[in-house]
């Protein structure tokens, strides 16, 4: 049985200490972005309950885990209990699949989530829609494969190629919401905090590939139980951060809300990265300057005719924008009124 020490003779603390380090970070993600999107009823949608399924699953993958250095993972062979072997192998399989649906599920949020703001951007709706097939085509076979045969034979060809696979998605994805955010006429200065905000990505896909040097050719071989503590320390870091990643972005939204002490609440349109900024300026005429909301819709979503609705009549969340012949008409108005007491 394993300990909750971490010795030469037992590692199997370091997994449980990572897995539950990476499981609160990545839950408090996920309140972070139901936050963000309180009313539920108005602003939550379909890419929050793929995460929230996602951060299931990484409940269920941690609990797996757990339960295998309960049996003895993380001990040396020679201390392992005899039959042990046989049920850390179980769990370790089941978390592997955990893995993949975890990680399937966090990636299809976040490209849904990207999809939400390119509506009125076809080009790059259709690089982030095909980036979200891509994921699905890979993510099913991942699942399949390593339930049937990736974690039992030498298969580190079959792992090489679904994390390839997934570090492409997420390239993809990435390089097209960089290119759409600099697109945008604003300043490099917004540009680049702009571009941060989606920066987990790249550092994901770093993750992804120190995880496959790690890969063995075959994990389950003799002493498994402690030359494969590295590997499910590194799935584990890189199955949360993707859920983080996906939820990262609204990160901003928090902070703006909460720095108001909750007085508003994200409106149904409102821009990620909608902050006033001091080089801002109104154009005149037909207002023809795009913003980033405008070019980019940061943070907006599908409208059903209830937003249309909504939209229409509130007008808190309308920007006020006025021409200068407007304001010399309401200049000369106060005139006359002034004159007439």
């Amino acid at each position: 049985m394993a300990t909750a020490r971490i010795t030469a003779d037992d590692q199997g603390a370091k997994v449980i200490l990572a897995a539950a380090l990476m499981l609160a970070y990545s839950t408090i993600s996920v309140a972070i972005r139901l936050q963000t999107r309180w009313p539920w009823r108005q602003l939550y949608r379909q890419e929050d309950t793929m995460l929230m399924l996602a951060w299931i699953s990484s409940i269920a993958y941690t609990a797996s885990v757990a339960l295998a250095v309960q049996e003895g993972f993380g001990l040396k062979d020679n201390l392992v209990p005899e039959g042990n072997d046989y049920r850390i192998n179980i769990l370790l399989s089941v978390s592997f699949v955990l893995f993949f649906v975890t990680k399937g599920l966090g990636t299809a949020s976040y490209s849904m989530f990207l999809e939400s703001l390119t509506e009125e951007d076809s080009i790059h709706r259709t690089v982030v829609k095909a980036g979200h097939v891509l994921s699905v085509v890979w993510i099913v076979p991942a699942i399949v494969t390593t339930a049937i045969y990736a974690a039992r034979e030498d298969s580190k060809a079959a792992w090489i190629v679904f994390g390839a696979t997934h570090a492409i998605v997420l390239a993809v994805l990435f390089g097209s919401t960089t290119r759409m955010i600099t697109a945008a006429r604003l300043s490099w200065h917004r540009k680049c905090r702009a571009v941060l905000w989606f920066g987990l990505a790249p550092c994901l896909v770093g993750v992804i590939i120190v995880r496959l040097a790690h890969t063995p050719h075959d994990v389950f071989v003799p002493g498994f139980t402690q030359s494969a503590i590295q590997l499910i320390i590194i799935m584990v870091i890189e199955m949360h951060f993707n859920l983080i990643n996906a939820a990262y972005p609204n990160l901003l939204v928090f902070i703006d809300k909460t720095s108001t002490k909750g007085i508003h609440s994200a409106p149904r349109s409102v821009s990620i990265f909608a902050i006033p900024s001091s080089n801002s300026t109104s154009s005149s005429g037909k207002h023809s300057d795009l913003s980033l909301e405008a070019h980019t819709k940061l943070g907006s979503f599908r409208r059903g005719p209830r937003d249309r609705l909504d939209l229409n009549t509130s007008d808190s969340q309308k920007p006020i924008v006025g021409s200068s012949d407007d304001s010399r008409s309401m200049l000369d108005n106060d005139r006359d009124c002034s004159n007439d007491w």
